[in-house]
């Protein structure tokens, strides 16, 4: 069973490049957790933290690879509660069609 624990906090964000500061900062409509293989257990995402992750982007889609762990520091301040998300294990392909004999 894995415990899904959504926890933010209000830190100020340190960032290290022009980069990293504009793909922390932007707003998603989506976020994606990648699990790893096999994991269970609680996950908890920490929103505003310096030097957290900062997600790989696939259009508006924020995609962070959750740590073995299950908590995952995340460089971006919380998003909108409007924000939609999925929680994937890295084994599956989310994006494969699914093909008819």
């Amino acid at each position: 069973m894995i415990l899904i624990l959504p926890i933010t906090a209000a830190l100020a964000c340190a960032r290290t490049s022009p980069r990293a500061d504009e793909d922390a900062s932007r707003i998603p409509v989506f976020e994606i957790f990648v699990l790893p293989d096999g994991y269970r257990g609680p996950l908890l995402t920490i929103y505003g933290q310096p030097g957290g992750a900062i997600p790989s982007w696939k259009a508006d889609t924020a995609v962070y690879p959750m740590p073995s762990n299950g908590i995952l520091r995340i460089a971006g301040a919380e998003p909108p509660h409007s924000t939609k998300t999925a929680y994937v294990f890295a084994n599956r392909r989310t994006d494969q069609a699914d093909s008819a004999g």
